[in-house]
């Protein structure tokens, strides 16, 4: 990735995380309350891209969105169908991200090990919650219903969500212990 590349990511990066401390949530979950398809529209657009960033999938859960995002799934609307399901679709997204190490020193290897450790149970635990708060809202029939849409990124974008949602936490565990081998052999 070119430095312009990398700069570009991470400032979006921090712009989610500023628009989330900013209390923006707030005011686009209450905009996902609005009686105009514009505004639903551009509020569901909003957390679909918020959605992309691992730190802000918890929080946008905890905030209240997920019902309201499931409702204007419903909608008469197609471009508010395909925003509030490719929101939906990115809170079930693991969304994990592997960055390029190149350790200087010989202990960093460990390090980066047991800290990508900690944050993978952390990250899937959080992960596993935001799964069950959309099944426990009642995703699963909006998903299965949408299958049938004339739209085929709504179409898509509820078989993806159906296919996170049908990974179990098992998954994350093997993949996590595969990992911890892996290393264990590599490096030692």
């Amino acid at each position: 990735m070119t430095n312009i590349l990398k700069i570009a990511y991470f400032q979006s990066e921090e712009n989610k995380s500023l628009i989330v401390e900013l209390n923006g949530l707030t005011y686009l979950v209450r905009l996902l309350l609005s009686n105009f398809i514009e505004v639903q529209c551009n509020a569901c657009g909003c957390l679909t891209n918020l959605a992309t960033s691992p730190a802000n999938k918890v929080k946008i859960a905890r905030s209240g969105a997920i019902p309201y995002l499931i409702r204007l799934a419903n909608s008469d609307d197609l471009r508010v169908q395909r925003n509030s399901t490719g929101a939906l679709l990115n809170l079930t997204h693991a969304g994990m991200r592997f960055f390029e190490l190149e350790p200087t020193h010989r202990g960093l290897p460990i390090l980066f090990f047991f800290s990508f450790l900690f944050f993978s149970f952390l990250f899937f635990s959080c992960l596993a919650e935001n799964r069950a708060l959309l099944v426990e809202n009642g995703v699963l029939p909006v998903f299965t219903k949408l299958l049938r849409s004339t739209d085929q990124d709504i179409q898509y974008y509820c078989a993806a969500a159906l296919s996170n949602l049908a990974v179990d936490g098992w998954s994350c565990t093997v993949f996590l212990i595969f990992f911890f081998f892996f290393f264990f052999f590599f490096f030692f």
